[in-house]
């Protein structure tokens, strides 16, 4: 098994508790993904092809240099999201 087999099943374990826990909270979950790629551009992606009502984002919180520096997903998915996203802490 290689480590990018590893970590697959890693996220996956992570993503199935994830789902588990918000079933658990009421929340409904109609899919989820594990995209590979541009954080942004995947994500935003999905949300053109899947059209859900809300879309939730984390803000990372990495600083004004780091965030210019590597990027800032949540504000870009919040420019370019074609459906309504809260961004939490």
């Amino acid at each position: 098994m290689t480590r990018g087999d590893h970590i697959e099943m890693e996220v996956q374990t992570v993503l199935r508790d994830a789902q588990q826990r918000a079933l658990e909270l009421g929340a409904v979950v109609e899919s989820v993904h594990a995209p590979v790629g541009d954080a942004a551009e995947e994500r935003l992606l999905i949300l053109e092809s899947h059209k859900p009502d809300v879309a939730i984002a984390r803000r990372r919180g990495r600083g004004r240099l780091a965030g210019l520096l590597l990027g800032r997903m949540s504000q870009k998915l919040a420019s370019l999201s074609p459906v309504p996203i809260t961004i939490v802490p």
